[in-house]
């Protein structure tokens, strides 16, 4: 925690110094568009500072359930501050998504009520949300309207010819709700990347499991670009199972932030257990009323500068190349087994597909391990072994 509080101070001076010359507006979607006439008491909230060099990227933040952009004013004058263009984006974002899916028996509703909400299609029976009404809309009226008022600032540069979302320039993030919607939206769309606070959340209570569309389909944003940052008195047991669905696992195990410094092994999965009073711990990672400030700076300062700007890459590159002393995978290539050599007994193993799909997972007492590969198909498989504070990761040959 020591190392977290001395980066925090080095941030305030480093970052929030521009802080002054960020401009922000509030802007109410009906302002946008005429025919918009829900959700429409919470303004959009944009920041812009015309002193820094320009990314010529956008982030698209989206609040959570029943929650306003404006609670998060701290991270999206930060992403100004980083010389991102900026929006918290106003939506229609209640009742919540799991009050019409948990109990489901449609294993798409989820999948489904997002997408609704998202693009103004009409996927579910559940909900009704139009095209007018929808995120993307409101999100394409938003930037035609900074681009005829504030010309000079080049909001129309997240817009093609035709007045589509350019949504490989975007980064989009999200609070619970948002985060959910965050993910989703990579799933379908190639985006710059993908930002989740305390979320997704996304598990089936029917079901007893992740929801269907976090793990199957085609997705057109690799995991390496998707990061979570959640806290452990938050659901956590199932928030593991759904971002091991999500394929954040074979990225790197997850790395706790108040005792590991920035870039947090350039790990995909962030977690804390700073404390909070009891109830902030869903908005702490991200609402400026419930995160923890120490002297006036926010604590998650440097998370969150992570998150906006850690590098990705892309294909089978995105694998994150951590430390391989203390584990050897024996033979490799390999066809009918292998074996595992740890530094330790207690090490926790995972096996990964390169797709993020889990293949194994066992909690080893034994300092080795045969692992009979029978029933896997050819190919690169990632193997990541974690106790406490040690992370270590291989890859194997299937033959």
């Amino acid at each position: 925690m020591t190392r977290l509080l001395f980066l925090v101070a080095f941030m305030a001076t480093c970052v929030f110094s521009g802080f002054g010359q960020v401009v922000t507006r509030m802007v109410l979607p009906g302002q946008t568009d005429a025919r918009i006439s829900t959700f429409n008491t919470d303004s959009h909230y944009v920041y812009y500072n015309a002193s820094v060099v320009h990314k010529n990227k956008l982030l698209v933040h989206l609040p959570g359930s029943y929650g306003a952009p404006k609670r998060s004013r701290f991270f999206g004058a930060l992403a100004a501050d980083l010389g991102y263009h900026s929006i918290g984006l106003a939506y229609p974002n209640a009742p919540t998504v799991a009050s019409f899916c948990n109990t489901s028996a449609d294993s798409q509703c989820y999948e489904k009520v997002r997408r609704e909400i998202i693009e103004g299609v009409d996927y579910s029976t559940v909900i009704t949300i139009d095209s007018i009404e929808c995120a993307f809309n409101r999100l394409r009226k938003i930037l035609n309207y900074l681009d005829s008022i504030y010309p000079s600032e080049n909001w129309g540069q997240y817009l093609d010819f035709a007045g589509n979302v350019v949504f490989n320039k975007i980064i989009f993030s999200g609070h619970s709700q948002g985060g959910g919607h965050a993910a989703l939206i990579a799933k379908y769309y190639n985006v710059d990347r993908a930002l989740c606070f305390s979320s997704p959340k996304d598990y089936s209570g029917y079901f007893g499991k992740p929801a269907f569309w976090l793990s199957s389909g085609i997705w057109q944003t690799p995991p390496n670009q998707i990061f979570a940052f959640n806290h452990t008195l938050d659901g956590y047991p199932e928030q593991l199972e759904i971002l091991d669905s999500l394929g954040l696992g074979a990225l790197g195990a997850p790395v706790n932030v108040d005792s590991i410094s920035t870039p947090y092994r350039n790990t995909r999965q962030l977690i804390t257990n700073y404390p909070v009073p009891p109830g902030d711990e869903h908005g702490s990672t991200i609402q400026d009323y419930n995160t923890p400030f120490v002297s006036g700076v926010p604590v998650f300062l440097p998370v969150w500068n992570y998150m906006l700007t850690g590098p990705v890459t892309t294909g089978s590159s995105s694998i994150i190349k951590l430390p391989t002393a203390g584990i050897l995978v024996s033979p490799n290539p390999a066809s009918g087994f292998i074996q595992l050599y740890l530094p330790s007994p207690g090490f926790f193993v995972k096996v990964y597909t390169l797709a993020g799909q889990k293949v194994f997972e066992r909690h080893l007492l034994e300092k080795t391990y045969i692992f009979n590969l029978d029933g896997l198909a050819p190919g690169l498989y990632v193997v990541n072994a974690c106790a406490e504070d040690q992370l270590y990761t291989a890859t194997f040959l299937r033959e």
